[in-house]
């Protein structure tokens, strides 16, 4: 009798632990709402409605107005918003399933990493638990929460799916004899690499993380030049690249000299800031409070080795760990490919060129070689190995409830904004975006506090007083509303959400001041036809048709002297087209007909007296 086999399947296992928990900790993130970033680049793209309406092509959706040279991550917008509109639910399921499947590629290329090194420290009988762990600790850490929740940070995580699969795939290369399987598989890195650099830049490292890899993974007394492993695919990724600075070259250059303009500080002031920044990025993979976790984290540029102070220390401890990582090349592989990985990874954002100095989600891919080995070297075979477990256990339990946390303070654009401007006062992005989702929920007062917090931080912040014009509107201040609304146009005369703000403003004060006015009188009661003249002025008023509403209500009056309102009317249009004299002979007469109105006083506030 034949028993049934017990065998299972540890890889499906694994991958299942990892989908498992990254989906729980991620779950809140599927019910977080656009914010920043994600409505110049989707919500109010022209080219993203256009795809909506179905009114465009995605090949057409391939070549976004913002970053033509970012297409492919633009086509996976388009994708959402042509299937889903513009729920924000499926962006964010998409976003997570490129999480989860990441954390299947750290485990690939980890399980090749620690098979590879057999006998350097790591034991290969029993690899699962360890290449588990490490993937774990990677994809569960809080710090991956922006590049995951924060919907156009797609560009990120998904040119990170690309990275590590053109690795795997190398790797893959690495292992075969037949020159025919390694050709395929090194024109599939390069195809891949290809796609990736359409989604973001951050692939440029992808040839020297090949040679990275070479030196740490395996041992190969060949020279490089005789690796044909190695060199099919580096060279394919390199021929990627050349067509790719081809194509998207000058488009690069042209946006670096753009944002030249908007960051004064020089090459060597940002290398010497990113000193700095590195030192909190490794802080932060280290301790992940959530106190630290910054959607727009504020950072004082360094002018100096000492200004500030700290600038001089933080470069001696980068320079001393690349150092560290070369001399560990021979001695610690793996531990030098952590390190070196770290800052390979982080090379095409770290002040080379005019960016913002750092963003959390910039630590997505850097992270990955240096998290996932401090994993597997943490639940490793070994003495005190329970321990050890144990400890790790808890401390998956303690990522996986921060990342929760984080989540949720993102499932709620106020709270994420409050969680901003709490970390980072000087922000004025953050306080400007704070008073637009108080003012979209009507809390005008916290709205009006918030903008004015933005404003004093600078006087010209356009968006900022637009925000506050609108909480302004919500009050119905519209005085208040006029000069918010119009220091934003004094500021970029170009403007045209002020000036539509302006517009809003003096029609909602019509409407308060003026509200329609009862329908026509019945012919049998309107002998004189004055009704039916007054009725299609204040229509004619109410569309701006002023020189028409003015025609009308001249008639109405004529035919009927005593009808106040026809009056009131009148002076009100008359005012509108800077008629000043026609307009106070039409108030004064109002004024004798109906004494005491309150739209009256309202025009005769507006109105400047005959001695100006």
């Amino acid at each position: 009798m034949v028993k049934p086999s017990s065998r299972f399947n540890p890889i499906l296992l694994c991958l299942l632990i990892l989908a498992g928990l990254n989906a729980l900790a991620y779950a809140p993130s599927l019910y977080a709402p656009f914010v920043f970033d994600d409505f110049i680049n989707i919500v109010e793209n022209p080219a993203m409605r256009e795809a909506g309406s179905g009114q465009a092509s995605l090949l057409a959706l391939a070549q976004p107005r913002l970053y033509s040279r970012r297409p492919l991550a633009y086509l996976s917008f388009a994708l959402n918003l042509r299937l889903f509109g513009l729920d924000p639910l499926p962006f964010h399921a998409l976003n997570l399933l490129i999480h989860i499947c990441n954390s299947f590629l750290v485990f690939g290329l980890l399980l090749v990493a620690l098979r590879s090194r057999e006998g350097r420290g790591f034991s290969t009988r029993a690899p699962w638990l360890c290449v588990v762990s490490g993937a774990l600790l990677w994809s569960l850490h809080p710090v991956q929460v922006q590049a995951v929740t924060y919907i156009v940070q797609r560009m990120t995580s998904m040119a990170t799916l690309f990275y590590l699969l053109a690795l795997f795939l190398a790797a893959q290369a690495r292992r075969q004899f037949r020159s025919s399987l390694q050709i395929t598989l090194g024109l599939g890195a390069a195809v891949i690499t290809l796609l990736g650099f359409m989604t973001k830049e951050i692939l440029v490292t992808l040839p020297l993380a090949l040679l990275l890899a070479e030196f740490c993974l395996f041992d190969d007394p060949r020279p490089l030049r005789q690796r044909k492993s190695w060199l099919i695919p580096a060279a394919l990724a390199l021929a990627a690249y050349a067509a790719l600075l081809v194509l998207y070259g000058p488009e690069i250059l042209r946006e670096i000299g753009i944002y030249s303009k908007k960051f004064t500080l020089g090459t060597g002031d940002r290398l010497l800031t990113q000193a700095r920044v590195i030192a909190h990025y490794l802080s932060l993979l280290a301790w992940p409070d959530p106190a630290r976790l910054n959607l727009d984290p504020q950072w004082t540029m360094s002018k100096g080795l000492f200004l500030p102070k700290v600038t001089f220390p933080a470069l001696v401890f980068i320079l001393g760990l690349v150092v560290l990582g070369f001399r560990w090349l021979k001695t610690r592989p793996l531990a030098a490919l952590a390190l070196l990985f770290f800052f390979l990874a982080l090379l095409p954002e770290a002040g080379f060129f005019p960016l913002d100095p750092g963003f959390d989600h910039r630590l997505y891919l850097p992270s990955v070689a240096i998290l996932a080995l401090a994993g597997a070297a943490w639940t490793r075979p070994g003495p005190w190995r329970k321990a050890r477990l144990s400890l790790f256990a808890l401390s998956v339990i303690f990522l996986g409830a921060l990342t929760f946390s984080r989540n949720l303070t993102w499932s709620d654009d106020v709270r994420l904004w409050q969680d901003t401007v709490k970390k980072s006062p000087g922000s004025v992005r953050a306080w400007t975006n704070l008073a637009k989702h108080l003012t979209d929920l009507g809390r005008y007062p916290e709205a009006i506090f918030a903008g004015r917090k933005a404003i004093a931080l600078d006087p010209c912040a356009t968006d900022a007083l637009s925000n506050l014009g609108g909480a302004w509107l919500g009050l119905r201040e519209f005085a208040a509303a006029r000069q918010s609304f119009g220091q934003a146009l004094k500021c970029d005369p170009n403007y045209e959400t002020a000036r539509a703000g302006l517009d809003l403003a003096d029609q909602l004060e019509q409407d308060l001041h003026f509200p329609s006015p009862l329908p026509p009188p019945a012919e049998a009661d309107d002998p004189t036809g004055a009704g039916r003249l007054y009725r299609r002025g204040f229509s004619r008023m109410r569309d701006r048709r002023y020189a028409e509403a003015v025609r009308n209500l001249k008639r109405a009056a004529r035919l009927q002297p005593d009808f106040g309102e026809a009056y009131l009317f009148l002076s009100k249009s008359c005012l509108e087209l800077h008629q000043r004299q026609a307009a106070q002979a039409a108030l004064q007469k109002a004024q004798a007909l109906l004494p005491g109105d309150p739209r009256v006083i309202y025009l005769r506030e507006r109105l400047p007296s005959p001695r100006e």
